[in-house]
């Protein structure tokens, strides 16, 4: 589709041009399905300089309302919004939507975990290295395949930590990593 293609655009998304394509396609007639809403959200998280994660947050919220069921795609894509905001990371808005997901059903997978320790990572005053740490543990206890977007955002969270480094837990991550 079109927006798709707008959100791959090199250097990152034409999210205004994508949100403008959108209102067109309503303003005609044409109802958004899950696939034109991810691309969208997708889009916005894309977003040159940042993401605009509000307005993402937003196309979820009108995509529910429209009964269009979010996927596995929607939430990841709205959790590496929230992970990619200006200024700092929406990690509590991203935890909060990562239970949502779960609840609804939706299994995450290592894409979604991911993206959620990339949000804890970019916390605002240091990263949220504890609930990174939980959140690894509960990838392993699900038996969820850990890859190298997995570790190496938890060893930035080590590296940002509140407080100072906490670099021997780093170095622990890396020696599993590289024995895996």
């Amino acid at each position: 589709s079109l927006i798709s293609a707008m959100e791959k655009a090199g250097g990152g998304s034409e999210w205004e041009r994508a949100l403008q394509l959108f209102g067109e396609m309503e303003k005609r007639g044409l109802n958004p399905d899950r696939i034109s809403y991810n691309a969208l959200i997708s889009a916005m998280e894309k977003a040159k300089g940042g993401s605009e994660w509000q307005i993402a947050l937003e196309l979820f919220e009108r995509m529910k309302e429209r009964r269009i069921q979010p996927d596995r795609y929607t939430y990841n894509a709205l959790t590496s919004a929230m992970g990619r905001a200006k200024g700092g990371s929406e990690w509590r808005k991203a935890l909060a939507l990562f239970e949502e997901m779960k609840e609804s059903g939706i299994k995450p997978c290592t894409m979604t975990y991911s993206a959620l320790l990339t949000a804890l990572e970019k916390a605002r005053g240091g990263s949220q290295w504890e609930t990174a740490l939980e959140l690894f543990a509960e990838m392993r206890e699900r038996n969820i395949k850990q890859n190298t977007i997995t570790y190496n955002a938890l060893t930035s969270a080590m590296e940002k930590a509140a407080g100072g480094s906490k670099w021997e837990l780093a170095i622990e991550l890396f020696e599993e990593m590289k024995n895996k």
